[in-house]
């Protein structure tokens, strides 16, 4: 998937989506960040809620993403490796949704493919 902020200040992905549980994947302004301070079963430890974020850089004014996630592991790769983050995370339910977002501003999400892990 490719992200092209366009006017938008933060733009993004919600990932295990179900209520108030979450973990999102965002660009802003330079970073891209994995916030999984809501991503289920969190209290078990107090540094595990926590937000991991790596500097990219935009390519043609566009950041390509790679999401491989399944039950409880989330890996993204950002412009071909340039930034590579990898969690876990623990979804208290396992049917969560997906959501495309931005934030103050229109942007575009192109390429979007999902496909099933075998």
């Amino acid at each position: 998937m490719t992200l092209v902020p366009g006017q938008s200040q933060t733009q993004g992905i919600r990932l295990y989506k179900n209520g108030s549980e979450e973990t999102v994947l965002s660009y802003e302004r330079g970073n891209i960040h994995l916030d999984r301070r809501t991503s289920g079963k969190v209290a078990f430890n107090q540094r595990f809620p926590s937000v991991e974020e790596a500097p990219v850089t935009l390519q043609n004014g566009a950041v390509k993403v790679r999401i491989i996630a399944d039950a409880s592991v989330l890996e993204v790769y950002v412009n071909d490796g340039e930034a590579v983050l990898t969690e876990l995370v623990f979804p208290e339910k396992t049917n969560g949704k997906i959501e495309l977002f931005t934030k103050d501003g229109s942007g575009l999400f192109k390429g979007l493919k999902i496909r099933s892990l075998e």
